[in-house]
């Protein structure tokens, strides 16, 4: 639930409903002068530090919570593309291997897709392997649709929950660059642009 710092009024609550995807309602219209009963909800029964949060802060929140994997060996693990290829991770050593955790619904995860497209066709050829994992369960025609809508070009991995939870995944986009050797070397809550590539750039000068 996201509410304005100004008032506290709520502006818009999200429910995530496995495998059917996120779903979000937006107010607009508020009526200041209705009557409620003591049983329905209101602000002042909840802790400030619970609700009183703009979207930076708990982003900020998440990735505090998020512990470090970098210099861990990779979880491996076997997913299927939407396709119905199965990747498995341990097999594609003889490359660099990006992870991007994200499910549809996720504002932050539609905006790194341009990024990701872009550092796909970067890094490719010198043996980049960008692979998209869909963390919740969502019904694979949900995932295809926006693959479609976002023109999303690398593979997207289907029903990768137990995969995120294997990662420690707190929030997505979730990001994790593993060398050839299995070690993860980079991992972070959150797609920073700059960090990514700097850790790509250092992988392949050497």
């Amino acid at each position: 639930l996201l509410i304005y710092k100004s008032d506290f009024m709520p502006y818009e609550f999200g429910v995530n409903r496995p495998p059917h995807g996120f779903r979000k309602t937006t107010f607009t219209h508020y009526n200041y002068n209705a009557s409620r009963h003591d049983s329905v909800w209101s602000y002042e029964r909840y802790s400030p530090n619970l609700l009183r949060v703009s979207k930076q802060e708990m982003g900020q929140r998440i990735r505090s919570k998020s512990k470090s994997r970098t210099g861990e060996v990779a979880p491996d693990f076997t997913l299927s593309t939407l396709k119905g290829r199965n990747v498995q991770l341990s097999t594609l050593r003889d490359g660099i291997v990006l992870l991007e955790f994200w499910f549809p619904g996720c504002a932050p995860c539609a905006s790194a897709i341009p990024h990701l497209n872009e550092i796909m066709r970067k890094f490719n050829e010198s043996g980049l392997e960008v692979l998209g994992i869909e963390m919740q369960g969502a019904e694979k025609s949900l995932v295809q649709d926006y693959v479609s809508k976002h023109s999303i070009e690398y593979p997207i991995l289907v029903s990768g929950k137990t995969v995120a939870n294997s990662y420690g995944v707190m929030g997505a986009p979730s990001v994790y660059i593993i060398d050839t050797t299995g070690e993860i070397v980079y991992s972070r809550a959150g797609f920073m642009i700059d960090e990514v590539l700097e850790t790509l750039n250092g992988l392949f000068k050497n």
